[in-house]
């Protein structure tokens, strides 16, 4: 449930382009039995979204339910992109939406993201966005918007980040059942998963791994590491997921 592909100048890449990063992800979700990565574009994160939203779309879109996309809606771009919204979801390659406030230095709450999150309540979308601790994305801030958006799902990419982030998210999505925890970068806390899964209900997490930034096979393998039984696990892996993105509308 959090992918990127494309090029982007702050982390070091194996493929840079995405032309090449595609078939690269491919055998790797392969070699993990991972079906579908659901995935933003960094050209959209960090350019021009409108011009990377399309290349994104283009270049992925052709390898079906392998691929899948979130819209990135940048607020500095909402004059550009809110008219083109229903011509980029009239299309099945985006499944919602992605925002990266402590990147844009842009609070989650700024008026500016008002359509993308009007728009995904009105067609029961995801959004994910990156949480961490801070005044732009710490999940704390998603209460007033779990509840003035009741119909759309607030998906807490990285659960909030930090112990202070971790425990926010769980707050969020204990009360909220819009709201929802990703997996990626659980490294970051030091609160155990198997802590957070007794405190929160397991429909409420997603699994995803960042790839192609981080490596598929060692998130998946520390989420398989987790002692929990598989029935725990299980929903988390692909059935919650599937149950958010079955209800748009």
């Amino acid at each position: 449930a959090h992918g990127h592909l494309g090029s982007e100048g702050l982390w070091a890449m194996q493929e840079r382009d995405i032309a090449e990063q595609i078939p690269m992800a491919m055998r790797r979700l392969d070699a993990v039995g991972i079906r579908t990565m659901i995935c933003s574009g960094n050209e959209a994160l960090f350019t021009d979204p409108v011009a990377g939203n399309r290349k994104l779309e283009r270049l992925a879109a052709g390898h079906g339910n392998r691929l899948r996309g979130y819209l990135v809606f940048n607020p500095f771009y909402a004059d550009r992109l809110t008219p083109l919204l229903d011509k980029f979801f009239a299309r099945p390659f985006f499944v919602g939406f992605k925002n990266l406030g402590d990147y844009w230095n842009v609070p989650i709450t700024d008026d500016r993201f008002r359509p993308a999150y009007q728009y995904a309540n009105a067609h029961r979308l995801p959004i994910l966005m990156h949480t961490w601790t801070g005044g732009c994305d710490s999940p704390g801030m998603v209460k007033t918007l779990a509840e003035e958006y009741p119909d759309a799902f607030w998906l807490l990419g990285h659960s909030g980040g930090s112990d202070q982030g971790r425990l926010e998210a769980e707050e969020m999505a204990a009360a909220y059942p819009n709201v929802i925890m990703e997996w990626c970068g659980s490294f970051c806390s030091r609160i155990q998963w198997e802590e957070t899964l007794r405190r929160v209900p397991v429909e409420r997490v997603v699994f995803g791994t960042d790839g192609v930034h981080h490596d598929f096979a060692w998130e998946l393998g520390r989420f398989l590491s987790l002692d929990l039984p598989d029935k725990v696990l299980r929903p988390i892996l692909g059935e919650n997921m599937r149950r958010i993105l079955s209800m748009r509308r």
